[in-house]
């Protein structure tokens, strides 16, 4: 079912990478472009795309090794929340955000996240 996913090869760029390791989007590094439209936001697309060819219902984020995201990047994230909400109901699924506790930046972050999301994120301190 996962598929389409393993297909997809890790975006490093800019003292960050993304990468799809056994199913799970795994951050790790630095995530603080002036424009991640150009490059992170149309990535995050591409894994919303195989995740609805999929037909998954839950998709695991693990951030627990991103020391960081500014707010340009974040709103990569908030847009990846529109597009599951724009589907329609039988192809929506749960982003389940993993984070590391004790980093000020996710906590405030993902509570947000989670309030925009609704049903449809789900956030874990650590895995």
């Amino acid at each position: 079912m996962t598929k389409r996913l393993i297909g997809i090869a890790p975006l490093e760029i800019d003292g960050v990478e993304i990468a799809i390791v056994d199913g799970i989007v795994r951050f790790s590094g630095v995530l603080s472009m002036r424009d991640p439209s150009t490059t992170v936001t149309p990535f995050l697309r591409r894994i919303h795309s195989a995740t609805i060819d999929s037909g998954l219902r839950r998709l695991t984020v693990d951030l627990s090794k991103l020391k960081f995201m500014n707010s340009s990047s974040i709103r990569s994230l908030v847009d990846w929340i529109e597009w599951i909400r724009r589907e329609p109901e039988p192809k929506r699924y749960v982003l389940h955000f993993v984070t590391k506790p004790n980093l000020t930046w996710q906590e405030t972050t993902l509570s947000a996240i989670q309030s925009l999301g609704g049903e449809h994120v789900v956030v874990q301190n650590g895995l």
